[in-house]
C-alpha cells in the first residue's frame, strides 16, 4: 500500500504484513519438515517457499520484513501443533471414528444388492 518502486506485476491494495502465501507455504514445509517420512519434500518445499518469498519482494509485492513475519508466525504455529500433538491425536480419532460411522450409514443406504 506504500507506493514505493515499480510494482512489476498489478495487485489489489491490502495488507501486506505477513505475507499470506509464504505463512501457508512456510507452514507447509515446516510441517512436512517435522515427519521423517516426507523430509524431503518438506526441504524442497521450504526451498520453493523461500524462493517465491524472494520473488514477492522482488516484485514489489512485499516487503523483506513481511516474509521474516511469515517465517515467526509458522514457527509458532507449528510450535503451538507439536506441543498439543498428543492432546490433539486423541480428539482427531473420535472426528475420525464419528465420520467413519457417518460414511457407512450413508454407503450402506446407498449399497443395492442384485
Amino acid at each position: 500500500m506504500v507506493p514505493t518502486g515499480t510494482l512489476l506485476i498489478a495487485h489489489a491494495a491490502e495488507s501486506s504484513f505477513p505475507s499470506d502465501h509464504a505463512t501457508i507455504m512456510i507452514s507447509v514445509s515446516l510441517m512436512l519438515l517435522t515427519f521423517k517420512d516426507f523430509r524431503h519434500s518438506g526441504a524442497v518445499f521450504f526451498i520453493l517457499a523461500f524462493t517465491s518469498g524472494l520473488a514477492r519482494v522482488y516484485f514489489g509485492l512485499h516487503f523483506p520484513m513481511d516474509m521474516d513475519g511469515s517465517l515467526l508466525v509458522a514457527l509458532v504455529s507449528i510450535s503451538i501443533l507439536l506441543a498439543l500433538k498428543n492432546y490433539l491425536i486423541p480428539i482427531n480419532r473420535i472426528f475420525i471414528a464419528y465420520f467413519e460411522n457417518i460414511e457407512k450409514k450413508l454407503t450402506k443406504g446407498n449399497l443395492k444388492t442384485s
